[in-house]
């Protein structure tokens, strides 16, 4: 089931035809990673790329104070890697850790080669897919800078809203850049106005 997903995800971004399945299907490899794992090191050129058929993981830094930042996650039906840096065979500005254990579908460097060879459009895909990479993450930036902490945190709850009982509390402060303190009083505070507002409504 993963695999059929993983085709019709790459159709969305480049034509792919039914003869092209069964080679992209040899091409793949399946990993498990349990939550913490690294998938790419901070420093690494990237060397494969992921689908998240299952999980979720997470792009991770340092600030300037030696404080963890997450930069954005990758949840289920999402590839994952710096396509940019992929592409562009540039060290990652970030480690890109499972956030919960998760199951992936990985293409190798030697995978993407084969690919590019016998599959019309894989560049193309890749292209895409770099492309969607830049706009996501501008979109995060903008979502997070110059808002109040309620409405950062609101915006996270609907961008993502299968992981707020999935991760630690500290990955949702790391990405929103709140103190754990700030983000356990406005989930009560969230939580509490959506129960006032199931009460009043009508039976």
């Amino acid at each position: 089931m993963c695999m059929e997903e993983l085709i019709e995800y790459l159709r969305k971004f480049g034509g792919i035809g039914d003869a092209h399945e069964a080679l992209i299907r040899k091409q793949a490899t399946e990993l498990t990673l349990c939550r913490y794992d690294i998938f790419l090191e901070l420093g690494e050129v990237p060397s494969r790329i992921g689908y998240v058929a299952n999980g979720a993981l997470g792009a991770v830094r340092c600030d300037p104070c030696g404080g963890e930042v997450i930069d954005w996650f990758a949840v289920e039906r999402t590839f994952v890697t710096g396509f940019s840096q992929f592409v562009r065979r540039m060290p990652s500005e970030v480690s890109v850790q499972a956030v919960t254990d998760s199951q992936m579908i990985v293409f190798g460097e030697a995978n993407i080669r084969e690919l590019s060879r016998n599959v019309s459009g894989w560049e193309e895909i890749l292209k895409n897919l770099s492309n969607r990479d830049a706009v996501d993450w501008l979109a995060r930036r903008q979502s997070i800078s110059g808002h109040d902490a309620r409405t950062r945190y609101l915006d996270f709850e609907s961008r993502y809203p299968d992981l707020v009982d999935r991760i630690p509390q500290s990955m949702i402060s790391a990405y929103l850049g709140l103190a754990p303190a700030t983000v356990s009083r406005i989930r009560k505070s969230v939580r509490r106005d959506l129960s006032q507002v199931n009460v009043a409504r009508p039976k």
